[in-house]
């Protein structure tokens, strides 16, 4: 299989964060989005009713982010993922045991010879505060089994994160993703 020659961007940061807020607003400004399938995934339901199923539900979001990527034709270069490899990576070394774990990095070492790297990582941080509080603004029914506890060790793993892709940073609890404008003279400017 050959790798792609797509420019792609993807987005790191907590749930909550302003991900998916921030690809609608690329959108807005001629950016291709790709969005995370997360209600496709048929693990994530029981996987936050408390069902083991911790394996399952990331190695299915692996396979779903990979095919998202690889498997469609994009009318254009400029792609941007509400979602990160990256992200994946620190989802399981949370959620998965060491055996697990070894095997979903045979898999993820696979799916990233397979594609390019992101030209571009936009990492968004927030703090833990305003992050739980937008979870429990939007209110997603499964989002509310998730513990402060397991919110506060993924913002810091995100925070913590560092690759060797570029890597641009935004504070989201103080940029309005809405606004075009912002998103343009903040994040846009340094990808063109």
């Amino acid at each position: 299989m050959k790798k792609s020659s797509i420019n792609r961007v993807e987005i790191i940061g907590c749930t909550a964060s302003g991900k998916t807020t921030l690809c609608k607003t690329m959108q807005k400004l001629g950016w291709t989005p790709i969005y995370e399938p997360y209600e496709s995934n048929p693990f994530l339901t029981d996987f936050f009713a408390g069902g083991n199923c911790a394996f399952e539900l990331q190695m299915c979001f692996l396979l779903q982010h990979f095919n998202k990527i690889n498997g469609t034709n994009h009318p254009t270069k400029n792609l941007i993922c509400d979602f990160s490899f990256f992200l994946d990576s620190i989802y399981a070394s949370i959620l998965l045991s060491n055996k697990e774990m070894a095997v979903y990095v045979e898999l993820f070492s696979y799916i990233i010879s397979k594609i390019d790297p992101p030209q571009y990582v936009i990492k968004l941080v927030c703090p833990d505060n305003i992050i739980l509080d937008r979870i429990h603004n939007r209110n997603r029914a499964f989002e509310q089994a998730l513990d402060k506890e397991f919110v506060e060790e993924l913002n810091q793993k995100v925070n913590n994160y560092t690759t060797d892709c570029e890597q641009i940073q935004v504070d989201s609890s103080q940029i309005n993703l809405f606004n075009e404008i912002d998103v343009y003279n903040k994040i846009i400017k340094k990808l063109i």
